[in-house]
């Protein structure tokens, strides 16, 4: 899938970088909610000591601030676009994406009302993979 980005986004992706001094790879706008994501090893480096980065950013920027670590790997990038919440464990079949949690309130929380979270988790995926479903269990 082919990403492309407007003249307002390019300009907000050059400010973070020089802000944070990190390797942004990403960045897109999803519900009112500005996510960066950083390349592998940076997401220390993008939040700042505390969050202070992000604090200041979002107020510079006036904006909520979600940073994301990419991976590679399918699995492992599921588990940084959950965080903070943790699942027992992320199962890829054939595009159909399984999230596992023993923990009822994990589980609400991962699915969201309306399904809203799984569906940012899914949307957000599918920049960088081929998801067709994402079921959470």
């Amino acid at each position: 899938m082919k990403i492309t980005y407007t003249k307002e986004i390019l300009e907000t992706m050059g400010i973070f970088a020089r802000a944070t001094g990190s390797d942004v790879k990403d960045c897109f706008e999803y519900d009112g909610v500005l996510y960066f994501v950083v390349a592998e090893g940076n997401l220390g480096k993008a939040v700042g000591k505390g969050g202070q980065t992000v604090r200041e950013l979002q107020e510079r920027l006036k904006k909520r601030i979600r940073v994301l670590e990419f991976h590679p790997n399918l699995v492992d990038f599921l588990r940084n676009v959950i965080y903070p919440l943790k699942a027992d464990a992320i199962e890829e079949n054939n595009g159909t994406i399984v999230l596992r949690s023993a923990d009822r309130s994990t589980r609400a929380l991962l699915i969201g009302r309306n399904a809203k979270n799984l569906n940012r988790v899914k949307d957000v995926a599918n920049r960088y993979f081929t998801i067709q479903e994402i079921k959470v269990e």
